[in-house]
């Protein structure tokens, strides 16, 4: 399916957003309740510890594919389910579960070879910085300079080796549960996706930035609208570059129960 794959216009990275957000509009109070479900989850999670926070990762590619589950069912029936956010727990499970695993072990890689190339120095500051501004400002001001060298070539090294990981995990939960792709080559074609629209995800990217900054500043209520149609952007994007899913894949659709 790779040379399917479809290259589109900078512009389309503006109407993902703006589709996501129709999507969201069909069915607003289940999004939000969706969402915050999600969060309460992340919450729990980090509360148990390592645990928590790796199962966490391992059931987010399970979770995001039951919310694109929900997007289809918005888009062919105009319904969306308060459990749409649990529907992908079937026969795609093992896959979703595989990719966060195949992400989780990146992620530890890329931290082991950040923080070697960053040394000591740049391990404390990861550390002071996840206790606060503060303390982050006062781990840089007792850096030397060449420990300031080594972080940042630490900061742009996991920035460049992280952009591949997001680029490839993208669309890698759909591929699996709409075109039931092996978990290898729903990463492939994730990545070649993202290549062949460079810049449509580069004025995507610019726009949620710039959507966030204004979503924070009413007390950060804003959220309850961007989180869900970010979510949805995800599956407009998907729609816009890829082919329908073949008759075989798509005969098995997971979907809930109706409340």
């Amino acid at each position: 399916m790779i040379e399917q794959i479809k290259t589109v216009n900078a512009g389309r990275g503006w109407q993902w957003i703006v589709e996501g957000f129709a999507l969201f509009r069909r069915s607003p109070l289940n999004w939000i309740a969706q969402c915050l479900a999600l969060l309460a989850i992340f919450g729990i999670s980090t509360q148990l510890g390592l645990l928590g926070v790796l199962a966490l990762n391992l059931l987010y590619p399970v979770f995001l594919a039951g919310l694109m589950l929900g997007c289809r069912s918005l888009e062919s029936s105009g319904r969306m389910h308060l459990t749409h956010v649990f529907s992908a727990f079937g026969p795609s499970a093992p896959s979703l579960i595989t990719l966060g695993g195949v992400a989780l072990a990146a992620q530890i890689a890329l931290s082991f070879l950040v923080i070697l190339v960053g040394g000591e120095d740049f391990e404390q500051l990861v550390v002071a910085s996840q206790q606060g501004l503060e303390k982050a400002v006062e781990a840089v001001s007792a850096m030397d300079a060449s420990a300031l060298a080594r972080a940042q070539l630490a900061t742009s090294l996991s920035l460049a080796l992280n952009l591949p990981l997001v680029m490839a995990m993208w669309f890698a939960p759909l591929l699996v549960v709409f075109h039931r792709r092996p978990v290898a080559r729903s990463l492939l074609e994730s990545v070649v996706a993202c290549l062949k629209n460079v810049l449509p995800f580069l004025v995507y990217g610019l726009a949620v930035i710039a959507l966030a900054v204004i979503a924070l500043i009413p007390f950060g209520l804003g959220l309850f609208l961007l989180v869900p149609t970010v979510f949805a952007s995800i599956y407009a994007a998907y729609r816009d570059l890829f082919p329908e899913p073949e008759p075989e894949a798509a005969a098995l659709p997971e979907t809930p129960n109706p409340d």
